[in-house]
């Protein structure tokens, strides 16, 4: 709630100052079929802003373009996503974990979250989603690790990798990449740029385009069971001030960390 309430002050603040806040790009999971109704009304409320992320450097005078991305390529999109966005026409990106086609989420095992048991699509599945018009497939690594926390050699082998397999199953570019739990560091964003990669996307709760983040796309989680004001908030970017206070909270754990380290 009280996150709730200091979005609501700030999306008030923002409309008097008519600031204006880019596109504003959503990332989804799981939408399974007691969430489509729900996520139906959420595609309904923001299908006339809806932007592809091929455009987005065209909308980001939009004062109000909304993005919508799904990570892990959950197999129920095919049923509770899919026919809805087609029918709106809202343009979606989905990231796969290229070696997890078909299975549950490995990432996910013994975790008790409750997309443990859903199954991932499998490459059939992936190439045929392929043929959606409004439908764009990014690389979400080869096994969802925390890119951030791995050497660079198996940052390198975890960005290739994913690429070439779905270059070689859609026969198109892979040109996006979805960061795992969102996890990075500078290197990072570096190999993937220099391996083609267009467009990096991380979790950071920050509008595109950013003068914190110019090398990547913030994107805010969410999720069909979001209160209607908090969905309507967070498409309106009136959650842009959590992207600097969790920073600042970021950098002050890692300099304590290093301060202990030291010691």
């Amino acid at each position: 709630m009280a996150y709730l309430f200091v979005a609501l002050l700030n999306f008030i603040l923002r409309r008097m100052l008519s600031r204006e806040d880019g596109v504003v790009v959503l990332c989804y999971h799981s939408v399974t079929s007691q969430q489509r109704s729900s996520f139906e009304r959420q595609m309904h409320h923001i299908s006339e802003r809806s932007v592809d992320l091929d455009r987005i450097d065209e909308m980001v005078d939009c004062k109000s373009g909304v993005a919508v991305t799904f990570d892990d390529a959950f197999e129920c999109l095919l049923d509770n996503v899919i026919p809805v966005t087609r029918d709106l026409q809202v343009p979606i990106a989905i990231f796969a974990v290229t070696g997890n086609f078909g299975q549950l989420p490995a990432w996910l095992a013994g975790s008790g979250h409750r997309d443990a048991d859903l199954p991932t699509m499998t490459a059939d599945q992936m190439r045929q989603l392929a043929g959606e018009p409004q439908c764009t497939i990014g690389s979400h690594t080869v096994s969802h690790r925390r890119l951030g926390d791995l050497p660079a050699a198996e940052v390198e082998s975890e960005l290739l990798a994913s690429k070439n397999t779905i270059q070689g199953l859609l026969g198109v570019p892979c040109y996006y990449l979805a960061l795992p739990h969102g996890s990075y560091r500078a290197e990072v964003i570096d190999l993937a740029l220099r391996h083609g990669y267009r467009r990096v996307l991380t979790l950071d709760e920050i509008a595109y385009p950013s003068r914190w983040l110019p090398a990547t796309v913030g994107r805010f989680s969410v999720s069909p069971d979001m209160w209607m004001i908090e969905f309507a908030l967070t498409v309106r970017g009136a959650y842009s001030w959590l992207y600097p206070w969790r920073s600042w909270i970021r950098r002050r754990r890692q300099m304590f960390a290093s301060v202990r380290h030291a010691g």
